[in-house]
């Protein structure tokens, strides 16, 4: 009996098993059939990301002489002015805003600078322009560009009357006055020269310097013995000129000249046996002429807003790049019209793109520290206000002598 009983409830616990097995399993299969919850609720696909903007560059203008005589200076512009520009667009540009230049060679032909002038303000599009080299060349600009309210630098035009044109034109040398009236004291007080004889460019720049010279230079009681003229860029032969001025019995030469025409009256000196001193324009300091002279550029001697010891701003960078860039080391061509954009650049920076707003900008510079030096603009003449040193050439290298004609803010000519 026991054991009948045990056997039923045993067979009841295993019935009790298999219908519980049965309900687990259908509630398994229903919960696996049973929908998942529904995922949250996807994010909406990011929008694709907007392609930036390409914004408009900023377009500087360079007139100079890329071709013909002169090209070594345009060419050293075009060089430093590239360095630069690829410098700031490699940094971004201006707010992102590239910088484009575009060259125009006006061959050292101020009718080739006048068209080009013309067509810079015709294209509408430039905030500014540099050049040219040559002060004839840049006066044959300057009334176009200042009627066109376009800011125009000069690195080098040193007439009183470009900058005179009106407040678009700037030049980053010392007005020709200032630089004709250091030169007169520096000759005089210093190099000890009584009786000049001149062989100067019978164009603007040329003329302008001769007549200066001699406002200056008589009342410290020096005498021009001679001033012979030669029409530049197609004079070779300078003996002529030579046995004119040596005849008048000169103590000092003075070439106020290109640094090519430099070179040739120079040489031609040797072989005439000239050995009187020569002073020169600081046109003559350049590497091309050190190159060409070798010794026979010993001794000579000129004025400069340089000054060679004085390695400021991005000197060192430029230095670096023109050598990978040129093969050669910089000099002043090369420094000024470096200064020339960078100080645009600034404006730009300074003044947003508005022609307006960087003559402003440029009018007002104060302490800006350059390849060149340090550059203040001088308050009423639009020119750099700089110190002038005394430069010579020693063993086929430039020498800077001890002299300094300070700055004066109040010099007017």
């Amino acid at each position: 009996m026991k054991k009948r009983n045990i056997t039923r409830l045993l067979a009841t616990l295993l019935c009790l098993v298999m219908v519980l097995g049965m309900f687990v399993g259908c509630s398994s299969s229903e919960t696996t059939d049973t929908p998942e919850a529904p995922a949250a609720k996807e994010e909406a696909a990011a929008p694709e990301k907007e392609e930036a903007v390409e914004k408009e560059p900023y377009r500087i203008a360079m007139i100079g002489p890329l071709t013909g005589d002169g090209a070594q200076y345009g060419q050293a512009y075009k060089n430093a002015i590239e360095i630069y520009r690829d410098k700031i667009n490699a940094e971004g540009g201006i707010d992102g805003h590239l910088i484009e230049v575009d060259f125009y060679d006006d061959k050292k032909d101020p009718k080739e600078t006048l068209n080009a002038a013309n067509l810079i303000v015709a294209d509408g599009e430039y905030l500014a322009v540099i050049g040219s080299q040559t002060s004839g060349c840049s006066l044959a600009a300057a009334p176009v560009l200042q009627k066109a309210g376009i800011p125009m630098i000069s690195p080098h035009a040193s007439h009183a009357d470009f900058t005179g044109t009106g407040d678009f034109c700037f030049t980053l040398v010392l007005n020709q006055a200032y630089m004709l009236k250091n030169t007169a004291e520096f000759m005089y007080n210093e190099y000890n020269s009584r009786k000049v004889a001149m062989i100067y460019a019978n164009d603007d720049w040329g003329v302008q310097n001769r007549d200066l010279f001699l406002k200056y230079f008589e009342p410290l009681g020096g005498e021009v013995v001679a001033a012979e003229a030669f029409t530049t860029g197609s004079t070779k032969d300078f003996t002529t000129l030579l046995t004119k001025c040596t005849a008048a019995e000169p103590d000092t030469i003075y070439l106020v000249t290109n640094y090519n025409e430099g070179v040739l009256a120079v040489q031609q000196m040797k072989d005439l046996d000239i050995k009187l001193p020569v002073f020169c324009d600081a046109s003559m300091y350049n590497q091309a002429a050190l190159a060409v002279l070798g010794e026979d550029g010993n001794g000579l001697t000129m004025m400069n807003s340089f000054d060679i010891n004085n390695h400021s701003g991005d000197y060192a960078y430029l230095e670096e790049h023109y050598l990978e860039k040129v093969g050669s080391g910089i000099d002043s061509y090369a420094t000024h019209s470096y200064d020339a954009i960078n100080i645009i650049c600034d404006a730009i920076r300074a003044k947003g793109p508005s022609r307006e707003g960087i003559r402003d900008y440029i009018t007002n510079l104060v302490g800006f520290e350059g390849t060149s030096g340090t550059i203040t603009m001088h308050p009423t003449l639009r020119s750099a206000l700089k110190n002038t040193y005394a430069l010579t050439i020693e063993d086929g290298d430039f020498v800077q002598l001890d002299y300094v004609a300070v700055a004066d803010p109040s010099f007017v000519p």
